[in-house]
């Protein structure tokens, strides 16, 4: 498939960080004195922050809003991305690769700028991307195409002609809702989605070298 814009989400896709945000969640759930729920993690999984955040709330009691709730889930990741999780395998060579043939790149996120914006300069990849999308602000599930759309839209690029790249079963749906092509990427902490992952994206890969 040839596509003129290439839309990408950053955890468990770029960034080999989901387990980080698991032990978020065994820590947090600590902090107030309760052991977390078994399916937590796989519910919280499919939402943007700001859904997540109510969800939590709603679930304890809490007396926090979303807002601060994100930010109490910020600080405990800033120092790991700051410093230690890592790209997945070939994600930035594909990255310059597609910007080499003129494709236009854009960020779809859970993430606030604060924690995405840093980690992409560590990275040495930020200035490779036209456009950034934080459903999270938002306040979007990825599940929703507008999230994809005002992708696209800030990257002047037609729906059509572009591919999403997500490691969600809720990122494809949004994906494919916004009538775009669907690429599963592969993460650990979501090998019990690779069977619906693989029959909802055209397409499922292991590494980014297999788009080169």
């Amino acid at each position: 498939m040839e596509f003129k814009g290439a839309i990408f989400d950053i955890d468990g896709t770029l960034l080999d960080s989901m387990g980080v945000w698991y032990q978020v969640d065994v820590d947090f759930f600590k902090a107030y004195g309760r052991e977390m729920p078994e399916d937590y993690s796989t519910k919280v999984a499919q939402l943007g922050s700001w859904k997540t955040a109510e969800y939590t709330i709603e679930l304890l009691g809490l007396s926090e809003t979303p807002e601060q709730l994100i930010d109490i889930w910020n600080n405990m990741v800033r120092e790991a991305y700051m410093t230690s999780i890592p790209l997945k395998p070939h994600a930035k060579e594909y990255l310059e690769w597609l910007k080499n043939n003129g494709v236009k790149l854009s960020i779809a996120t859970a993430l606030f700028p604060d924690l995405y914006v840093p980690v992409l300069k560590k990275h040495g990849i930020y200035e490779l991307f036209d456009a950034f999308i934080s459903n999270g602000e938002m306040k979007l599930e990825k599940s929703s195409p507008k999230v994809y759309m005002a992708a696209a839209e800030q990257m002047e690029v037609e729906p059509c002609d572009c591919v999403v790249f997500e490691d969600i079963i809720a990122g494809i749906q949004g994906a494919k809702a916004a009538g775009m092509y669907a690429v599963a990427v592969a993460d650990a902490r979501c090998s019990c989605d690779r069977d619906a992952l693989e029959k909802l994206a055209d397409r499922y890969i292991f590494d980014f070298a297999e788009m080169m």
